[in-house]
């Protein structure tokens, strides 16, 4: 596969024809999205980071038809890189997050109305 320009359009789901386990990393600049694969080439999606018309956000579905967990919030600021390891980290301490909020809020003994 050789490099290669793909322009986000009106479709919500940009699909491109790889395997997570062939993307090196993301990055943004301005509002494409480039996404270097493990054997050097590089996707570019034009506009990606642009809401469709109807404002929905795009995001990327992958050769297996799972979304890659990269959407084209246009309030995301600037411009970033995150490897695939880096974005799996991501939500993973997300998900963290969000079970130590659930543990913590469980009955503790400091109930005021147990006696």
């Amino acid at each position: 596969m050789a490099d290669r320009t793909i322009q986000a359009g009106s479709e919500i789901g940009i699909k491109i024809d790889v395997n997570r386990s062939h993307i090196e990393r993301y990055a943004r600049q301005g509002d494409d999205l480039f996404i270097t694969l493990a054997n050097g080439d590089v996707i570019t999606v034009n506009d990606f980071y642009i809401p469709a018309a109807d404002g929905s956000l795009h995001s990327l579905v992958l050769a297996d038809g799972t979304e890659s967990g990269v959407e084209g919030d246009p309030l995301v600021g600037g411009s970033g890189e995150m490897s695939n390891e880096g974005l799996i980290a991501a939500a993973a301490g997300g998900l963290g997050l969000i079970g130590a909020a659930a543990s913590s809020s469980g009955g503790g003994d400091d109930d005021p109305t147990d006696p």
